[in-house]
């Protein structure tokens, strides 16, 4: 551990300014926040900075970390501090993201300030390029703007759209089972298309944690690969209707029960909506398994569960597809349905 107390404040700040480390900033409710020195401290050490090292002691680096320049600018220059000897034609070399090299030279210009700004006249693709120049140590990563985001040409020239922005967890309907589903959601695109609506705003719909449900919020997936599988809906499942244990378990009266208390819940109860629709994945996994169907898609692999199989896109199946994993923080019982199961809308 880095002892902080080998600087004063005033010299801790400059060293962070130095090397782009913030050490404030505001939170959601806008309260400006304060890294400690301890861990301020920590970060420089991570830069290779030694304890009680003085701000003037840190060279600059012979090229800068990072620049951003326009995408298809014919021409753009870099910086580069206390090279001014260099003044000159240098030879420089650029990377781009697939790997492919070009280089050539350019002119190199003295300035007052004891560096030189060098000249290139090479077009740049938007993306991350990596620039190396002959004689100095380390690169520059280009990084080459579009200036703007994509813009859809329905939203040119003046264009306007409208439509909803929902939650798809906070829809209700009286069919779901206490949270919005794949149904529910196809239902409103229908209802809002009928409308003219152009567009539908959702949540991120990315994996959350099957085993501990209470960690919902949708900005804090543990996969952005896969999806959130509590928005199956369960009765849309292809297997559903040929499956009898899980049909009888939906259509029991205690089962039935617990449905209207969740539809009529308040707020969303996570936990119970998980309990409720992993007891009956259960089942409907355990007749995927015993399917004829499952026996001629993966010969000698019935009972090995989801982790073992592989999706629909041809990929192995990570432990965040399983409702219920066997390895990891989302360890659990026995696999579940995963996204074997074909859900109408419900995998990508």
């Amino acid at each position: 551990m880095v002892d902080s107390t080998q600087w004063s404040a005033d010299a801790l700040e400059r060293l962070c300014r130095h090397y782009g480390i913030s050490a404030t900033y505001f939170d959601a409710f806008g309260t400006q926040r304060h890294a400690t020195p301890e861990n301020l401290a920590a970060l420089l050490a991570e830069f290779g900075v030694q304890a009680g090292a003085a701000p003037g002691d840190v060279a600059e680096p012979a090229i800068p970390p990072v620049l951003v320049v326009a995408a298809q600018a014919p021409h753009w220059s870099v910086h580069l501090p206390r090279q001014g000897h260099l003044a000159g034609k240098l030879r420089w070399q650029l990377r781009d993201e697939e790997g492919r090299l070009s280089d050539g030279e350019a002119d190199a210009h003295a300035l007052h300030d004891g560096g030189c700004v060098l000249h290139l006249g090479e077009s740049l693709a938007p993306g991350y390029h990596w620039l190396r120049i002959d004689g100095l140590d380390g690169e520059t990563m280009v990084v080459a703007s579009p200036g703007r985001c994509y813009r859809p040409p329905a939203v040119r020239d003046g264009g306007r759209v409208w439509g909803p922005a929902v939650q798809l967890y906070a829809l209700r309907s009286p069919r779901n089972w206490g949270i919005g589903d794949f149904t529910d959601l196809d239902t409103l695109i229908d209802s809002m298309a009928g409308q003219g609506a152009d567009v539908v705003g959702l949540n991120p719909l990315h994996a959350l944690f099957p085993t501990d449900p209470q960690r919902a919020s949708p900005y804090s997936p543990s996969s952005r690969q896969r999806l959130n599988v509590l928005y199956i809906d369960v009765e849309a499942v292809d297997d559903f209707a040929a499956c009898e244990p899980a049909r009888r378990r939906v259509e029991s009266p205690e089962f039935q029960a617990r449905l209207a208390a969740l539809r009529e819940a308040p707020l969303v109860d996570h936990a119970g909506v998980a309990a409720a629709k992993f007891e009956v994945l259960e089942l409907l996994f355990d007749h995927f398994q015993n399917a004829p169907s499952f026996a001629r898609r993966w010969p000698g692999r019935s009972g090995q569960g989801p982790s073992r199989l592989r999706c629909r896109a041809g990929r192995a199946a990570p432990s965040p597809c399983a409702v219920r994993s066997a390895a990891g923080p989302l360890c659990g019982g026995r696999p579940a349905m995963l996204g074997l199961a074909r859900v109408a809308g419900g995998l990508p």
